[in-house]
């Protein structure tokens, strides 16, 4: 059954100017449209997609975090909100400008979030130092005035829960030294002192180059973790961009800790986005096969390895 978003839209009187993204099976619509004389971003989401709902809600609240608790971070206003039986909706500041990443490709298996727009390739040096200021900004949201200790990280800290054999036996790969180097030293890495505010999803599509400068969006995931947690997030993405891995690194790993820190997060995340296509209890769809045979192939798979042995190996073979 197709969700029909006519009525809600009557209640909001915007109408769409240019649509982002509408899926009337699940019931999500993003669109840009004037509200009260000023350009904004709306989205629309109907209560029947529970998976997405508490993020959602989350959006909102994450909103007020940021305005009290960081300073000179740049991200996209919500200017209001609300909800009836069957949708919830927010209106959020338009930010003239475009994501960093080309998200054209929607067939692709990352769906384009990981190829930079070519206008933007040349100038990834000056964008990603405009985008450590930023990060260091997130960085500097003080959990302890906040009072949000109960937002999880995305990704669980302990990878137990998430098929480690179906990953290995899918991938045909040793990883037991990986997650013995995990296990180990998860203890500090969980840590309360290595926490900071985390985006957690920092991919290129949540960059935006604006008329102001770089400018982070998308803050559905805001969390607590890891201090290196988004920056290999990110880094896992320029994979196709050694030079910005380069970069990145350079800005943001500075010592030893940082190192393994910076390892541990590669094999969380990798872990966690492998999971769904290995576990051998989900359906073999389509789609789930097709993603299969790409992460076997797919650089990732030598990462997860190679973060298992050291910072240089993980390293080096990022920059083949």
């Amino acid at each position: 059954m197709e969700i029909q978003f006519d009525k809600i839209l009557t209640k909001i009187e915007i109408a769409p100017r240019e649509i982002y993204r509408k899926d009337t099976r699940l019931g999500q619509f993003i669109f840009r449209g004037f509200w009260r004389d000023r350009e904004v971003v709306v989205k629309i989401l109907s209560k029947s997609y529970h998976a997405k709902l508490p993020s959602f809600t989350k959006e909102i609240l994450v909103n007020d975090v940021l305005l009290e608790g960081t300073k000179n971070l740049k991200f996209p206003r919500v200017l209001s909100n609300g909800e009836d039986h069957d949708f919830a909706w927010l209106i959020r500041e338009f930010i003239a400008g475009e994501s960093l990443a080309d998200t054209d490709h929607i067939h692709d298996l990352l769906f384009g979030s990981d190829q930079i727009r070519p206008e933007y390739q040349t100038r990834l040096p000056e964008i990603l130092n405009q985008f450590d200021d930023q990060f260091c900004a997130l960085r500097g949201c003080d959990r302890a005035k906040l009072e949000i200790a109960d937002w999880p990280a995305r990704y669980k800290f302990d990878l137990r829960d998430y098929c480690l054999f179906d990953i290995e036996k899918g991938l045909d790969a040793s990883l037991a030294q990986t997650y013995r180097f995990y296990s180990d030293n998860l203890p500090k890495y969980r840590a309360e002192a290595s926490l900071v505010a985390s985006h957690g999803d920092l991919l290129p599509a949540n960059i935006l180059i604006a008329d102001e400068g770089v400018t982070l969006s998308d803050f559905e995931w805001f969390g607590f973790d890891n201090r290196l947690f988004d920056i290999a997030f990110l880094w896992l993405f320029l994979w196709r961009y050694p030079s910005g891995q380069r970069i990145l690194l350079t800005n943001s790993v500075k010592n030893s800790e940082d190192r393994l820190f910076f390892q541990m997060s590669v094999i969380r995340i990798i872990t966690a986005w492998y999971r769904h296509a290995f576990d051998e209890k989900r359906e073999k769809t389509a789609l789930i096969l097709k993603r299969r045979e790409e992460y076997k192939h797919h650089i990732w798979k030598d990462y997860l390895v190679l973060a298992g042995e050291s910072f240089d190996a993980l390293i080096k073979e990022g920059v083949k």
